[in-house]
């Protein structure tokens, strides 16, 4: 397995995998959201922003050439309830799920902390929807904790 940072090549490799983590969390979280065509489309319109984005860097997990996983992390400026002047975020994490639990997702946060520890960055959040167990676990094995409830309701 190889870890690197992604490039505008690996665009259409991403974009299949965002979709799929799209259509994990939909399934996941038992909502009906827009038709998969409009969420593509603005999945592929935020990828490419992110890829051309400095405040973004995404790193990708490779088996044997193909793309199996990544995670994708942001950097803020100084907020206001903070007393360190950087942010780090782990926006996305993924990986498919036949190459789970074979420690490809610690292999990319571990390569975010790299990154983040390099940038002076101090503080590093996350959001992870509360039914998906594995990955709650994942993060707290890493030492997170949970400082936020974040809750939705569907109207009808």
């Amino acid at each position: 397995m190889e870890i690197r940072k992604a490039n505008q090549k690996d665009f259409k490799e991403l974009l299949e995998l965002d979709m799929q983590n799209m259509r994990h969390h939909m399934k996941l979280n038992k909502l009906n959201w827009e038709p998969i065509k409009k969420i593509r489309n603005a999945v592929s319109k935020e990828l490419k922003k992110d890829l051309n984005n400095p405040k973004t860097i995404i790193f990708t997990a490779n088996v044997d050439g193909k793309i199996v996983g990544y995670i994708s992390n942001s950097f803020q400026g100084k907020t206001p309830y903070t007393k360190t002047k950087k942010k780090g975020t782990i926006d996305d994490l993924f990986v498919l799920e036949e190459y789970r639990k074979k420690g490809i997702g610690k292999n990319l946060i571990n390569e975010a902390f790299i990154l983040f520890k390099s940038r002076g960055i101090k503080i590093v959040s996350i959001s992870v929807s509360s039914n998906n167990l594995p990955t709650l676990e994942l993060y707290k094995n890493f030492g997170f904790k949970e400082n936020v409830k974040k809750m939705h309701l569907k109207l009808k």
